[in-house]
């Protein structure tokens, strides 16, 4: 970021949003907050005009430990979703796959303990987990609890479907599971779940 911008300022931040461009149309979902940055781990001098003016928009702002190691994570997270979704559907068919998923509670706990394989790789990278008891607690708990748990959740709440849905860009979807994939090999760690379910997408894919 550093050499791309040059002598600019930037601060890390991060969208709750998800969507999918189709030719020219946008369709997309957006929360009323973003992730960003920590004050003193941001290195501008206008946080808080930026604080100001997200707050005048409406715009709640929630700022994790360190913002580069929750991006790792939410990457981990998906990664595990994304190969979970594909072993059990088509990803010629990836919305049709999600809307699948979201309504089974045996194909979200198989989520679920992919993430745990996926956030104990993302941890061989230095990310510390014990900052980011929030984003994992929904995978603490028992894995057929908590996919019934999150099969409830999609079903409540109509955002967060419709991102699952619309998040649908194969390129995108397969750089997320790519590079967590590359870390924990490289890493070595041990993920049966994860690696054996994106080895099946990658088979599926070489089929289309």
């Amino acid at each position: 970021m550093e050499k791309i911008l040059n002598d600019w300022d930037f601060i890390l931040a991060y969208p709750v949003a998800g969507g999918t461009l189709n030719q020219n149309r946008l369709e997309c979902v957006i929360f009323d907050h973003i992730m960003l940055e920590r004050q003193e781990k941001a290195h501008i001098s206008n946080y808080d005009s930026l604080l100001a003016l997200l707050k005048s928009s409406e715009i709640e702002v929630e700022c994790p430990y360190d913002m580069l190691e929750w991006i790792w994570l939410h990457m981990a997270i998906n990664a595990a979703v994304i190969t979970t979704i594909a072993k059990y559907g088509k990803m010629d068919e990836i919305s049709h796959s999600a809307e699948t998923a979201m309504n089974s509670p045996r194909i979200l706990s198989e989520v679920v303990r992919a993430v745990r394989e996926t956030a104990n790789i993302i941890s061989s990278k230095g990310v510390q987990l014990e900052h980011y008891k929030n984003e994992l607690l929904p995978y603490k708990i028992p894995a057929f609890v908590a996919g019934r748990v999150m099969c409830h959740m999609f079903r409540a709440n109509e955002l967060t479907r419709k991102i699952m849905l619309l998040h649908s860009n194969i390129d995108d979807l397969l750089y997320v599971c790519k590079n967590v994939y590359d870390c924990g090999m490289q890493n070595h760690i041990d993920a049966p779940i994860f690696y054996k379910n994106d080895e099946t997408m990658y088979k599926k894919i070489s089929c289309m």
